[in-house]
C-alpha cells in the first residue's frame, strides 16, 4: 500500500525530529523524558535510538472482527429481504486489549505517585 509507506516515514519522521530537537535541549530519551509510540508500527521502533517504546493496538484483529461483524449484518439483511418474518438485532461489543511493547525510550521512575497523582520523593 502506497500511503503505509508515507505514514511510516511521517511517523518516523516526527520521532526522529522529536528525538533531535530534544537532543539539542540537553534532554535524553529514556533518561530525561519517556517517549511512547503508538500502533507498534513496524520498522519504527528500529529507527531512533534509543528503540522506542510503543503500544500496539492489534489494527489487523480490529479490522478482521470489523469485516466478521459487517459479514454477519449482510447475512441478516438478505435473509429477511429473503422473507424471514423476525428480526434478529445483531450488536456486539469487541474489545481489542493493546499490548506494551517495551523499549529503552521509557524513564525508570525513582518517585512514588500519591494518591492525588503526584510525585512523592
Amino acid at each position: 500500500m502506497a500511503t503505509s509507506g508515507r505514514k511510516l516515514r511521517s511517523f518516523t519522521s516526527v520521532a526522529a525530529l522529536a528525538y533531535c530537537i530534544l537532543g539539542m535541549r540537553g534532554i535524553r530519551v529514556g533518561h530525561d523524558i519517556s517517549v511512547i509510540a503508538g500502533n507498534n508500527t513496524p520498522g519504527l521502533l528500529s529507527i531512533p535510538l534509543p528503540h522506542l517504546a510503543t503500544f500496539d493496538i492489534h489494527a489487523r484483529k480490529i479490522g478482521a472482527l470489523a469485516v466478521r461483524q459487517l459479514g454477519m449484518q449482510i447475512a441478516e439483511h438478505n435473509r429477511l429481504r429473503n422473507g424471514a418474518s423476525e428480526v434478529q438485532p445483531i450488536s456486539c461489543r469487541v474489545v481489542v486489549k493493546p499490548t506494551f511493547i517495551p523499549g529503552e525510550s521509557v524513564c525508570e521512575l525513582n518517585h512514588s505517585v500519591t494518591s492525588n497523582g503526584r510525585l512523592r520523593k
